[in-house]
């Protein structure tokens, strides 16, 4: 009971903003960087890109963020590795549990300053708990649809393809309604 009460204080004050940095692995800074990195997480139908741009200085965009087991098993591990603390963007794509699921901790942890989303509004239940976290921590939030296009910087532009301001909202699932993105580099 001491060894579970002790493990649950560690977890919960290593969730703290602020409370930790991760240094990386000090091997992997040795090598140079490449121009363009994606990394695709997932576990059982939860999916999490990690998208690394190297100019000059790093640029990290999240495209989706997976559900629990992916963010604990995956991207957490992975972003410790790196030395990641931050992001500068996260996008969802829908509201797809599996892809959205970890959004609250990824904001809180690693308060990427942009969030990019579709133009429907979710149903998923996680969603108004990212909205008010997104709202408290002062995230800029942008609806897009198709036509749009973001640039990340003069070499690298997303596009939204898909859906369209125009389509009927009656979709019945979340990956109906999903962000159909072309990525340009």
């Amino acid at each position: 009971g001491l060894a579970t009460a002790l493990t649950a204080l560690a977890q919960f004050f290593a969730a703290l903003p602020g409370a930790y940095h991760h240094t990386g692995d000090p091997m992997a800074e040795s090598q140079s960087p490449p121009l363009l990195q994606l990394d695709v997480m997932g576990e059982r139908g939860e999916l999490a890109n990690l998208l690394s741009f190297s100019d000059k200085e790093e640029t990290l965009w999240m495209v989706d963020c997976g559900g629990t087991l992916t963010y604990q098993r995956q991207l957490l591990p992975l972003l410790r590795n790196r030395g990641i603390n931050h992001l500068d963007a996260l996008i969802i794509t829908h509201g797809d549990q599996g892809h959205i699921g970890s959004a609250p901790a990824l904001l809180s942890q690693l308060r990427p300053p942009l969030l990019f989303e579709g133009p429907f509004k979710s149903r998923s239940p996680v969603y108004p708990q990212i909205r008010a976290l997104a709202d408290s921590l002062g995230v800029q939030t942008t609806s897009l649809a198709a036509g749009q296009r973001v640039h990340l910087n003069e070499q690298v532009t997303w596009e939204v393809l898909a859906p369209s301001t125009n389509s009927n909202n009656s979709y019945r699932f979340a990956d109906d309604k999903a962000l159909v993105l072309k990525l340009t580099c």
